[in-house]
């Protein structure tokens, strides 16, 4: 279990994405679903969702946009690397809600 200190700084990370993703205009809608933060706050992950769907130039542009806005936000001594991978949380989602839809499925 993550302790106080992690959890605030994976969500002070989710905050500074997801504010720093908000005015962009990109080709595909790309959400902060989530952060984690390791024990030793050396190393985050950062879910998007929609982060598979964006061109390899885009991908490029919203991992300098997110890892400036993080460094700026950060109130830790160290700034964590930054690792941006897709979440399919919501994809998952939609697929078990289908499920439950569909009369045939027993």
């Amino acid at each position: 279990m993550a302790s106080r200190r992690q959890a605030q700084l994976a969500a002070q990370i989710q905050r500074s994405a997801a504010q720093a993703l908000a005015g962009e205009v990109l080709s595909t809608l790309t959400t902060v679903t989530r952060s984690t933060i390791s024990p030793d706050a050396r190393h985050a992950t950062v879910f998007l969702a929609g982060w598979q769907e964006l061109k390899p130039d885009e991908q490029a542009r919203v991992r300098g946009i997110i890892i400036e806005a993080v460094v700026r936000d950060s109130t830790a001594k160290y700034t964590p690397r930054i690792e941006l991978v897709h979440d399919d949380a919501l994809e998952h989602a939609s697929r078990i809600q289908n499920l439950l839809r569909d009369d045939t499925a027993v």
